[in-house]
C-alpha cells in the first residue's frame, strides 16, 4: 500500500510536469470535464484499469521529454544571448549596446557625422565603419543613426565568447534585414572569422549592412596590419571620422550635465565630460598603491586584448604583483572596496567593469606595461588554466610581431583545449608568417576535423599551395572555400589568378568580375582584368579597365602608362598627354613621361608646352639625344633659330653623324638667309643619308637661288628618283629647265606639277 501511494505521488508530479507545458485554455478545456471526485480516487481507478493507465504513461514520458528539450533549447539561448546581442532595432537601447546613461541622457552633441552615417545608410552602402578617438562617441553615433529603422534587427557578436559553430547557429534569420555590429575591430583581430560571417549572413538575410568602429590612427594601422582583410570591407568613402568637440560644444555639454568647464579641463570628446574626467583622473591620483595596482592590471589586461576583466583573475595578478614588490602592502579586499567606492570599477556578476577612457596612457601615465610584466600575466593565465585569456595573449604577442611568444601562448591554448580553433588559427597563421607552411597545414587540417565548412581554413590552405606551386590543390582549396561562401572576394581573385596560371583565360576573367561585383575596390582585380583584356586585343574594354584602375589610385603609374600607350597608339593625343601629365605629377623625374609628354604636346601644336617639357626632360637626365633633337624642332617651329642651332649643335656633340640634324641645321640656316652654310649642311645630310629627299630638293632649291641651275637639275633629279610624286620638286625642276632654256623639258614637268597639285587639291580622286 505505501509503494502504491508513492507511485501515485510520482505520477501526480509527472502528470503535473507534462501538463505545465500545455496551453492554459486546453487545461480549462479538460477541468470542466472531469468529474469533481477525489484525487485519490481517480488515481486508483486508473491503476486498476490498464486501458486508463498506459495512455497516461505515454503522455507522461512524453511530456517529461518535451519539458527536457524545452529546458535545453531555453538553456542554450540563453547561453547565445551571452554571446551574441540579436534584438529588433525598434527594442534596441543604449544601455544593450554598452552605453552609459549619464544624468540629463538627452545630452548628445550632434555632429556632422550623424547626417553623414544616415546619408551612407540611405545611399545603401553595406559597409560603414566610425572611427575616432576614445570616448567620441563612435557606438552612440551609430545608434542615434540607426534607432528609427525599425525594420532591421541588429546582431552584435562578442568577440571573447562567440566561436565559428556559434556563428553558424545565428544566421537563420529568415531573410531578415540585419545590421552587423562590430564594436572595436581590433578587439575581433584573430578571435572570430569576420570573413565567414559575413558571407553567411549574406547568404541568410535579405539586406546586410556592417556597421563597425575602431579607435583611430594606431588602432586602424595594428587591424590592418594583422588582417587586412578587416578594412578591405571598409572602402574609404563609407569611413566616417568623428571630429573632436569644439570649445563651444564642450561648454555647453559641460553645462547640461552641470560640470564646471574651462578650455583644458576635458580631451574634447563627449565621453570624457561625461564621466568627469579630470575628476576621476584626482581621484585616480589620490587612492593607495594597492588600489592603483589594480587599475594598472586593468591596463595590462586591455592591452593584451583580454577584455572581459574576472575579479578572480585580477585578484590572482594582484597577489603576484605583491610577490615581485614586497614593499607593497596592499591588501586585495581594502584595494578593491577602494576602486570601486571611488567610482573608477564597478562589480557585476564576478566581473570588474571600468571605462575604457580611465586605461589610456593620458589617465593612467605613472605605468606602461613592459615585457616582464606580460611574462608575470603568462606565468599566472598558464597556472589558471585560463585558456581563452592565453589566447587573447598570445594574438598580442602576433600583433606586436613577437612570433615565438605567440606561439608559445597558442600552443598552451591547444593544451588546455584540443577543440580551441581560434587558437589553432592563430598557430597556423603565425606558422604562415614564420614561413613554417608544414605546422602551419597541420594546424589548418586540425581545424578542419572540428569545422569542415569553415572557409577561411580552406582559403588560407589555398594560398599556401599557391606559394608552394601546387596550383591544381590550390585550385580546389579556393573552389571548395567558394562553395562555402560565394562572397568571399580574395577567394575569387586568388582563383582567378589560378586560372591565369593554367592559361584558362575565360574562367579567369569570369573570377576576376566576380571579385570585382563583390568588391568594386579592389585595385588588383581590375588591373589584372584589364591586362587580359589588352592580351586578347579587346582594346576598349582593357581602357576602360585601366580607367577603371586609375580612378581606384590616382598614383597608380602602370596604369596611367598602358594608358597613355594605348591613346597613342589610337592616335588619341589629347587623352595620351592627359595621361603623361598625371605621371609627371606622379614623379616629376619621370624622363620618359617627361619626354612623352612633350612629344604629345608637339603633336597637338602646343609649341609652348612642348619646349617646356622638353626642357624639363634634359634638365633631368641633359645627355638625352632625342630630347634634344626635338627641343630644336621646336624651337624651330616658333622662330627661335638661334636655340634650335644650340640644340643641333648639342645632337652633333653627343651623336657626331647624326643624319637627320644635317638637315635641320641647314634649314635654320636658310632661313636666317645663310644659304652658303645652309648649302654646306644639306651636302653633309646627303653625304650621310644618301636617300634624303628633303635634303636634294632643298639643296636644288638652293642651287637655283644661287642661279646654278645645271646642279639644281641634278638635285632635283635625285629628289623625285627618290620620291616621284614631290610635287615642289617637280615645280623646281621645271623652273631650273627653264632657265637653262630647256623648254620641253621644263613644260613636261611643269604639267607633272600642275597633275600632281589637282591630285593634292582633290584628294581621293
Amino acid at each position: 500500500m505505501k509503494l502504491i501511494t508513492l507511485l501515485k505521488l510520482d505520477l501526480t508530479e509527472a502528470l503535473t510536469a507534462a501538463l505545465a507545458g500545455l496551453p492554459p485554455a486546453f487545461l480549462e478545456n479538460v477541468s470542466k470535464q472531469l468529474p469533481a471526485t477525489d484525487l485519490n480516487g481517480l488515481l486508483a481507478k486508473i491503476f486498476s484499469n490498464p486501458s486508463y493507465f498506459l495512455p497516461i504513461l505515454a503522455v507522461v514520458i512524453i511530456g517529461g521529454i518535451l519539458v527536457a528539450i524545452v529546458a535545453r533549447v531555453k538553456a542554450k539561448h540563453k547561453r547565445l544571448r551571452k554571446d551574441v546581442l540579436l534584438t529588433p532595432v525598434g527594442k534596441l537601447t543604449p544601455e544593450l549596446l554598452g552605453i552609459e546613461q549619464y544624468k540629463n541622457g538627452d545630452c548628445y552633441v550632434e555632429r556632422e557625422s550623424d547626417d553623414q552615417i544616415v546619408e551612407l545608410l540611405g545611399e545603401g552602402r553595406p559597409r560603414v565603419l566610425v572611427t575616432g578617438r576614445t570616448g567620441s562617441g563612435k557606438t552612440r553615433a551609430i545608434y542615434e543613426a540607426i534607432k528609427d529603422m525599425k525594420d532591421f534587427v541588429l546582431l552584435a557578436p562578442k568577440p571573447h565568447t562567440i566561436s565559428s559553430d556559434k556563428l553558424k547557429t545565428i544566421t537563420h534569420l529568415h531573410k531578415k534585414k540585419v545590421f552587423l555590429l562590430l564594436d572595436d575591430l581590433h578587439k575581433y583581430v584573430r578571435k572570430v572569422d569576420v570573413a565567414m560571417l559575413i558571407g553567411l549572413l549574406e547568404q541568410n538575410t535579405r539586406e546586410l549592412v556592417v556597421l563597425a568602429t575602431c579607435r583611430s590612427a594606431d588602432t586602424l594601422e595594428l587591424v590592418d596590419g594583422v588582417k587586412p582583410s578587416f578594412l578591405e570591407h571598409f572602402e574609404t568613402q563609407s569611413r566616417i571620422e568623428l571630429r573632436d568637440l569644439n570649445a563651444e560644444e564642450e561648454e555647453a555639454l559641460a553645462k547640461v550635465l552641470e560640470r564646471s568647464w574651462s578650455s583644458t579641463m576635458y580631451d574634447h570628446t563627449p565621453g570624457s565630460v561625461a564621466v568627469d574626467l579630470p575628476e576621476m583622473k584626482k581621484r585616480y591620483k589620490g587612492i593607495s598603491s594597492g588600489a592603483m595596482t589594480i587599475i594598472e592590471l586593468l591596463k595590462l589586461l586591455r592591452s593584451c586584448f583580454i577584455n572581459t576583466y574576472k575579479e578572480s583573475l585580477v585578484k590572482k595578478l594582484f597577489y603576484a604583483a605583491l610577490e615581485k614588490d614586497p614593499e607593497n602592502k596592499g591588501n586585495w579586499g581594502k584595494s578593491l572596496a577602494e576602486v570601486v567606492e571611488s567610482g573608477l570599477v564597478a562589480r557585476k556578476g564576478g566581473d570588474l567593469h571600468i571605462y575604457d577612457a580611465y586605461l589610456e596612457d593620458d589617465f593612467v601615465d605613472n605605468y606602461t606595461p613592459d615585457a616582464d610584466d606580460y611574462q608575470a600575466l603568462e606565468e599566472v593565465l598558464t597556472k589558471e588554466k585560463d585558456a581563452e585569456a592565453l589566447f587573447s595573449l598570445g594574438v598580442f604577442y602576433e600583433t606586436r610581431d613577437m612570433p615565438d611568444k605567440s606561439i608559445g601562448a597558442q600552443e598552451k591554448v591547444v593544451k588546455l583545449d584540443l577543440h580551441h580553433i581560434g587558437a589553432r588559427l592563430c598557430l597556423a597563421a603565425t606558422y604562415e608568417k614564420s614561413d613554417m607552411l608544414e605546422e602551419a597545414v597541420t594546424q589548418y587540417e586540425e581545424v578542419m576535423k572540428a569545422s569542415p565548412d569553415n572557409s577561411q581554413v580552406h582559403y588560407r590552405l589555398g594560398l599556401i599551395y599557391t606559394n608552394q606551386d601546387m596550383v591544381e590543390a590550390a585550385l580546389e582549396e579556393f573552389k571548395k572555400t567558394i562553395d562555402i561562401n560565394p562572397n568571399l572576394i580574395e577567394a575569387h581573385y586568388n582563383l582567378g589568378l589560378i586560372y591565369e596560371k593554367k592559361e584558362q583565360e575565360d574562367n579567369a576573367i569570369l573570377e576576376y568580375r566576380e571579385t570585382i561585383r563583390l568588391g568594386p575596390g579592389h585595385l588588383h582585380a581590375h588591373r589584372n582584368l584589364a591586362l587580359l583584356y589588352n592580351k586578347r586585343g579587346m582594346i576598349a574594354e582593357a581602357i576602360q579597365g585601366f580607367k577603371e584602375v586609375a580612378l581606384l589610385n590616382p598614383d597608380d603609374a602602370e596604369a596611367h602608362y598602358i594608358l597613355a600607350s594605348a591613346y597613342s597608339e589610337s592616335g588619341n593625343v589629347h587623352e595620351a598627354a592627359a595621361q603623361y601629365k598625371e605621371l609627371v605629377r606622379i614623379n616629376p623625374n619621370d624622363v620618359k613621361a617627361q619626354y612623352n609628354l612633350a612629344v604629345n604636346y608637339y603633336k597637338m601644336s602646343e609649341i609652348g608646352s612642348a619646349i617646356e617639357a622638353f626642357e624639363e626632360t634634359i634638365r633631368i637626365e641633359p645627355d638625352n639625344i632625342k630630347a634634344h633633337y626635338n627641343l630644336g624642332l621646336a624651337y624651330y617651329k616658333k622662330d627661335m633659330l638661334d636655340h634650335a642651332v644650340k640644340q643641333y649643335e648639342e645632337v652633333l656633340r653627343l651623336k657626331p653623324g647624326y643624319p637627320a640634324v644635317y638637315y635641320n641645321l641647314a634649314m635654320c640656316y636658310e632661313k636666317k638667309g645663310m644659304i652658303d652654310e645652309a648649302m654646306d649642311g644639306f651636302k653633309e645630310a646627303i653625304r650621310n643619308y644618301p636617300n634624303h629627299p628633303e635634303a636634294h630638293r632643298s639643296l636644288a632649291l638652293a642651287y637655283n637661288q644661287k642661279g646654278m641651275f645645271g646642279a639644281a637639275v641634278e638635285e632635283f633629279k635625285e629628289a623625285i628618283r627618290i620620291r616621284p610624286k614631290d610635287m615642289t620638286a617637280h615645280g623646281g625642276l621645271a623652273l631650273a629647265y627653264h632657265k637653262k632654256g630647256l623648254v620641253l623639258e621644263a613644260r613636261k614637268e611643269f604639267r607633272i606639277y600642275e597633275q600632281l597639285k589637282l591630285q593634292t587639291a582633290r584628294p581621293g580622286r
